[in-house]
């Protein structure tokens, strides 16, 4: 049995408009890219298949992305200005039942040059791609629901870490590694050190494909995975 949810998020702003863009860039994914990742548990193995093709939403250019897994099946459409996550399906198969939730900005929001707005977790890993590396910076992380410049006792942010040669099964490449950091606030402080470190390694050369990740299924998610590029192509 499959559970249907869907939610319309409308994010639109009033006042004065303090920058109508996006620190992230467009890496040139191309058309037709397929990766293959390697996902691993306390206790299992599992793979990972992640499609993205060109196409257009709203009259803008758009990746589609698509990713099939063990756990889950998600499609995502991605403005390729900005790299701003539109539209979200998900497809949950690990819980008691098949959990299908669908995520839709209903109009294009204005951020400050230090934010990157996201609807799901889920959709950090993709737009991450287009990351300022050559001028590395703090990114604040941001939600349709939030209401601007409001004070929160929980925050989430994305650090640059530091620059590195990792190796992985299909051989050895050099990498930019980023940093999922959590801010608590008030009372919330004394769990800072309860947070799972959660970072992400992304190729130097463009169109800087995630080739790792390290960290929990999500904040708050029990279980922690590591997942790895095994294999890459395009296709067509």
């Amino acid at each position: 049995m499959i559970r249907y949810i869907w939610t319309l998020c409308v994010f639109m702003f009033c006042g004065t408009v303090l920058y109508a863009g996006s620190p992230l860039k467009d890496p040139m994914i191309p058309d037709h890219e397929h990766v293959q990742y390697t996902i691993r548990s306390a206790d299992k193995v599992s793979t990972l298949i992640l499609n993205v093709e060109h196409g257009t939403i709203r009259g803008h250019q758009s990746y589609s992305i698509s990713t099939i897994s063990d756990s889950q099946n998600m499609s995502l459409e991605i403005l390729r200005d900005g790299l701003l996550p539109l539209k979200n399906v998900r497809l949950q198969k690990d819980g008691r039942s098949d959990f299908l939730t669908t995520s839709e900005i209903g109009a294009i929001p204005v951020l400050y040059d230090d934010e990157i707005l996201i609807v799901d977790f889920n959709d950090l890993s993709h737009v991450l791609r287009g990351y300022p590396f050559d001028h590395p910076r703090t990114l604040g992380i941001v939600f349709p629901y939030q209401v601007r410049d409001e004070k929160r006792k929980m925050s989430f942010m994305i650090k640059y870490v530091k620059s590195e040669t990792i190796n992985l099964q299909g051989g050895s490449y050099n990498s930019y590694k980023l940093q999922l950091a959590a801010q608590l606030s008030g009372g919330l402080s004394v769990f800072s050190g309860m947070i799972p470190k959660t970072y992400f390694w992304y190729s130097q050369e463009a169109p800087h494909t995630l080739l790792r990740y390290e960290g929990g299924t999500g904040p708050g998610g029990d279980e922690e995975i590591i997942m790895e590029m095994v294999h890459y192509r395009i296709d067509g």
